[in-house]
């Protein structure tokens, strides 16, 4: 990993991480987290269950139709909540709390004083004992109609039953309510708590959270869900959560608690209840349609479910939330622990930062383009399983910011090796393009390999040289454009070959060719791909001479070929003006020195000791000579490769190979008499004139 890439790692990631957190810090994506969150708490809370200790008595569409012919329409006269009352008893609930607010009485005409309906309901509060009722504090901005209802004072009276005592506050947050609605003074008093009721919806209309105490004038009050909690137990408040007792509700950064929604309540119809009442009342307490039994010892919340009683809420589980569901929710929370800590900012930048370096170095790093694209559907993958596993320990998490900054990462990423690496494949492609073949020059650019082209490296090659024969005569004696028009129809189909066999042209050296196998792409088998296409350009020579002599070329087209492979050093090498990618070491320069022996020993192809051992049986092999090349210790074995042309002929090449062999064998051993014998049976040619007259002078010399 050189400096450059470090570098721009660090750029991009830090460009995405500014862009990415000023969109979260602005809340530019909060619309989005907030439909993460609902996705979230309808796959895993939608089946959940609330607390059994709580249940919830509805004002439902049947107990509208119901009731409509014996109290008429809704609202209903507030004796019908004592009766509720009086029932519910029976089964000595916990608390019963009303998520109806009763702000003002109904007078009664002829005294002026209470209605009877209201002396009911206040007297059944006040025996009952467990009755908290509603109150309703917010901030409303000042017009025409509430300028004598803002900042007013609570009753005297009402602070002290209601507002909480043993509290510790410090939070930093001012007090911004400043009107309220409570119930009227004969209810309240009778009263055994207050709840309040008001719940404030997110900018997009959905109900997800609330502030579970509420201040005004310096006093808190509960909402209703943890109102039957708080009476008696010391609170603290401070910035990121509220203590009551042992049991900790997180707070967001605006004071507000996150609800953990359920899916399924406990609830039962008005009325079902009041016709129970009824018969209760006739002495008929056999099938009962609810038992009061059923509420003993549990937290009742009445409310409304109707749609004409306009209480319903969008909330992440339903559209069309009962408003009392939201208490319960808070109490069920409350009661099992069940609070959602709410996103950490600190924790949220931190993991934009981590996504964001770890796509674009991933991406930037990577050589394969597969390696590249996964980087970022694993972190995806990983972010989305991470969140649901904290949400499922309670533990919410900004979803979307992490995830906008792997798109933004990927982009990125992604545009810079475009304009990057996409210029240097373009000018790597119109530069390879004339020297190796477009399969071969497609696989590397797809396989990355820009980085192996652009610096030096070392690799292992076979390198071939070719060279025409008699060509210096020729030459001589032919016009200069007949010599061009020669050369470029024998380095045209020289090259054609070449590249056919996955090689690459390295240079054009007057009248001789350079190609070389194994680099820009590793292939394994690179030594036979050599010599077989070296094999296939002396087979082109032969076909070639009708049409050099139709061309008037008065040249017999023979070749020369050496072969050699082991370490080389590859890369771009030249002049600032002028780079050409090429190869150079003793490998390149043992070829050449082969290529130039194939004229004294007039074979077509010589192959050197190390590219002989790694080609397949297939292409049978005679050993030549040992020889010592200039400025070497070592002997170098050089050999000639028989490609046969069937079967028949493979017989012959190997048998042929085999004496040979065996022949040079015996001469290395000294046995010149044998060696001579050996090389007396191989067909005519120089390589057995060689060998015989040197066989020839050894016994003179034994015999003088």
């Amino acid at each position: 990993m050189n400096k450059r890439k470090i570098l721009v790692i660090f750029i991009l990631s830090g460009f995405v991480c500014c862009i990415i957190s000023l969109f979260h810090l602005t809340g530019a994506l909060t619309r989005f987290d907030n439909i993460a969150y609902d996705s979230l708490v309808k796959l895993m809370r939608s089946q959940k269950p609330i607390a059994k200790e709580i249940t919830l008595l509805l004002i439902d569409e049947t107990s509208l139709e119901a009731l409509n012919p014996i109290v008429g329409r809704w609202p209903w006269p507030r004796a019908i909540y004592s009766d509720i009352l009086e029932f519910l008893s029976l089964g000595e609930p916990r608390a019963v709390l009303f998520d109806i607010l009763f702000t003002e009485n109904q007078k009664d005409n002829l005294s002026g004083g209470i209605s009877a309906d209201d002396i009911q309901l206040v007297k059944a509060t006040q025996e009952k004992g467990f009755v908290y009722h509603a109150m309703h504090i917010r901030l409303d901005d000042e017009d025409e109609f509430n300028q004598n209802l803002l900042d007013r004072p609570l009753p005297a009276g009402f602070v002290e039953r209601f507002s909480l005592k043993d509290i510790s506050a410090r939070t930093g947050r001012p007090d911004k309510n400043n009107i309220y609605y409570i119930p009227f003074k004969e209810l309240y008093e009778a009263s055994y708590g207050m709840g309040i009721v008001e719940f404030s919806p997110d900018h997009d209309g959905v109900f997800r959270r609330t502030i579970p105490l509420r201040e005004y004038s310096g006093k808190f009050f509960p909402v209703m869900g943890i109102a039957p909690f708080v009476q008696q137990e010391p609170i603290t408040i401070t910035q990121a959560r509220i203590s009551i007792d042992n049991r900790h509700i997180p707070l967001d950064s605006n004071g507000n608690c996150i609800l953990n929604f359920y899916g399924e309540f406990d609830t039962y119809s008005m009325s079902g209840i009041l016709a129970s009442l009824q018969r209760i009342k006739r002495g008929d307490i056999e099938d009962l349609i609810i038992n009061p039994m059923e509420f003993k010892d549990k937290i009742v919340f009445v409310g409304a479910s109707a749609s004409g009683v306009e209480d319903l809420k969008h909330t992440p589980i339903s559209p069309r939330t009962p408003g009392v569901f939201l208490h319960a929710t808070i109490a069920s929370n409350f009661l099992m622990n069940d609070f959602l800590i709410p996103p950490h900012p600190g924790k949220t930048l931190c993991m934009i930062m981590l996504m964001t370096l770890l796509c674009t170095a991933g991406i930037i790093l990577m050589k394969r383009y597969a390696l590249k694209i996964s980087i970022p559907l694993l972190l995806c993958f990983f972010w989305i399983a991470f969140t649901l596993f904290q949400f499922r320990c309670h533990i919410l998490n900004d979803f979307v910011p992490p995830l906008t900054s792997l798109f933004f990462s990927t982009m990125t990423s992604f545009g810079f090796l475009l304009l990057t690496e996409g210029k240097e494949k373009f000018q790597l492609k119109r530069l390879f393009s004339q020297y190796v073949s477009s399969d071969l020059l497609t696989e590397v650019l797809k396989n990355n390999h820009i980085a192996s082209l652009s610096m030096g490296k070392k690799g292992d090659i076979t390198v071939v040289f070719a060279d025409i024969r008699n060509f210096t005569s020729y030459s001589d004696r032919t016009p200069p454009e007949k010599v061009v028009e020669m050369l470029n129809f024998f380095f045209s189909h020289m090259t054609q070959i070449i590249l056919s066999n996955n090689g690459t042209i390295d240079k054009f050296i007057g009248d001789a060719i350079m190609a070389y196998w194994g680099t820009p792409l590793d292939i394994k088998n690179h030594p036979e791909q050599a010599v077989i296409a070296a094999i296939s350009m002396i087979n082109a020579m032969e076909s070639l001479k009708e049409e050099f002599r139709e061309r008037g070329f008065d040249l017999d087209p023979k070749i020369g070929i050496g072969i050699n492979s082991g370490h080389a050093i590859l890369g771009n090498i030249g002049s600032e003006d002028r780079l050409n990618y090429t190869v150079v070491g003793d490998t390149v320069n043992v070829a050449s020195r082969l290529q130039e022996l194939t004229k004294f020993y007039e074979c077509p192809i010589i192959i050197s000791e190390s590219t002989c051992n790694r080609i397949k049986q297939d292409i049978p092999c005679r050993l030549i000579d040992a020889i010592r090349l200039r400025g070497k210790k070592k002997y170098l074995r050089i050999y000639e490769p028989l490609y046969p042309k069937d079967r028949k002929d493979m017989k012959i090449k190997r048998q042929l190979c085999t004496i040979t062999n065996l022949a040079f064998d015996l001469y290395q051993k000294k046995n010149f008499r044998g060696a001579f014998e050996a090389y007396s049976m191989i067909e005519d040619g120089k390589l057995k004139t060689i060998f015989v007259t040197r066989c020839k002078k050894r016994l003179r010399r034994l015999d003088n």
